[in-house]
């Protein structure tokens, strides 16, 4: 289920600022939360200052231990180079020309990375500021945070807690956790296993990426948001799916040769999904289909079905979770167009930032259609062929557990299908430059395979020239 608020924080100064406004945060009776503040004279910052010259460290062994990073203690059991020492050696108190020593300070590189093995983390903000705004106007709140079970880091050596992608292949109950740790609900459809889009409970490690080598459990979303709705302080109950995701399965279809030929696209699903939705109009939100880039306030929604917007939406139309399946034309190395650019706000074509890792308009060119009408603009390059929500088939989560509803789809002459085809992938700059190619007759690729057979088999034969060819 869709939840609220985001921001940029990083762990270590989100806990340090929450130290900070809680001292500020004290209020008088009237609510102006000045008790806290005081006049200063000349006399009082020179006692203060004189007083600061005055700290100093102990003589004793008791002194006060800080950890943290040290340089030159990096070794096979100490990656990061923590190490701990008395205040009175210099510890955590710089001592000009000096390295820090128990301190992390972001500024020496550990092993190549200058975050010294901390996680900059995007965390959910839970606040409206007492104001009441439609979601189009917060658009922040539309991140797809449960997407940090992808994190991974900006540094070189990319380090990541998470998996490419949540979907992955499990076998479900017939892969069952170990010891009474509680094993995922469902059994495949037909043989041992089955693509899931879902994690298992914390220490079930019987799965794992084989690219991050992380396991599909409940640790790739321990960092997702801080606090908890439930009384018990924990809201996560694993195996499942977690809030505010949006993962994709993605598959490749080569057309080559296929000529007029038919495409069915044939899978069994069930889903066992949330229907939930928050209708509170200062917290509601909905979400982005291809990508959150580009202005989306207004009085009306300048980026339609891009955003999609719980607040536009109302109660009895408001998206909520869902399964949806695609075909259209991939974006594969190729550069995308942000949304924002169908709709006259001039962002330029962008290309795919990280591979493995994609906005849905990085993977399906997400153009509209220029002939589709402007109050409902459609895709140009993708069909949706399903959109499901709740539970499929009925009672999938309580009478049905094991059931599935199977599914077929036929595209009519796939290969000339307008949306399987991206158009226009030459600048018309670059094609005037090329030759005119009119009446040029191309060979087929039957003649290329003919020409192929007789250059490789009768060479020898026809040019009367033999060259051996040793093996390597």
């Amino acid at each position: 289920m869709r939840k609220s608020l985001v921001a940029l924080l990083l762990v270590l100064g989100a806990a340090a600022s929450t130290a900070n406004l809680a001292l500020a945060a004290v209020e008088d009776g009237q609510g102006f939360g000045n008790e806290g503040l005081k006049e200063m004279n000349a006399q009082m910052s020179k006692e203060l200052r004189s007083r600061a010259a005055r700290l100093g460290t102990s003589a004793g062994t008791s002194d006060t231990t800080w950890v943290g990073f040290t340089p030159g203690h990096v070794g096979p059991g100490n990656y990061w180079s923590i190490y701990a020492g008395y205040g009175k050696d210099g510890y955590y108190r710089p001592i000009n020309g000096v390295a820090h020593k128990g301190d992390w300070d972001f500024e020496t590189p550990v092993n190549g990375d200058t975050l010294q093995g901390f996680y900059p983390l995007r965390n959910l903000y839970a606040t409206t500021g007492g104001q009441t705004r439609t979601d189009r106007n917060r658009p922040w709140w539309a991140i797809d945070a449960g997407n940090m079970a992808n994190y991974r880091i900006n540094q070189a050596n990319g380090r990541t807690f998470g998996v490419i992608g949540v979907w992955h292949r499990d076998g479900g109950s017939t892969q069952p956790a170990p010891g009474s740790l509680p094993s995922p609900g469902w059994a495949p459809a037909t043989g041992n296993f089955a693509a899931w889009m879902g994690v298992r409970a914390h220490g079930d490690n019987t799965v794992s990426d084989a690219i991050t080598n992380n396991p599909f459990n409940q640790d790739i979303l321990a960092y997702y948001g801080f606090g908890s709705v439930s009384p018990s302080g924990n809201d996560e109950a694993f195996p499942g799916y977690g809030s505010q995701m949006d993962q994709m399965l993605y598959r490749d279809i080569d057309f080559t040769g296929a000529g007029t030929s038919n495409l069915s696209v044939h899978f069994k699903f069930r889903t066992v999904m949330a229907t939930g939705v928050g209708t509170t109009a200062s917290t509601r939100t909905g979400w982005f289909d291809s990508d959150p880039l580009g202005v989306t306030a207004g009085n009306t929604n300048p980026q339609l079905n891009n955003m999609i917007s719980s607040s536009d939406a109302g109660d009895a139309l408001a998206p909520r979770d869902s399964f949806m399946v695609y075909v259209g034309s991939g974006v594969e190395n190729n550069t995308w167009l942000p949304a924002a650019s169908n709709f006259g706000q001039g962002l330029p074509a962008q290309n795919v930032y990280d591979k493995q890792r994609r906005w849905f308009g990085e993977v399906l060119h997400w153009d509209r259609d220029p002939a589709s009408p402007a109050s409902n603009p459609q895709p140009k390059f993708y069909k949706e062929l399903l959109s499901v929500a709740g539970n499929w088939p009925a009672g999938a989560d309580t009478v049905n557990p094991n059931g599935y509803v199977d599914t077929t789809f036929t595209i009519a002459n796939a290969a000339l299908a307008p949306f399987l085809t991206k158009n226009n992938k030459i600048p018309a700059a670059a094609l005037a430059k090329l030759p005119d190619v009119t009446g040029t007759v191309f060979p087929t690729l039957a003649q290329l395979d003919a020409a192929r057979t007789l250059i490789t088999t009768k060479w020898d034969s026809v040019v009367g020239v033999s060259y051996p060819t040793p093996a390597p």
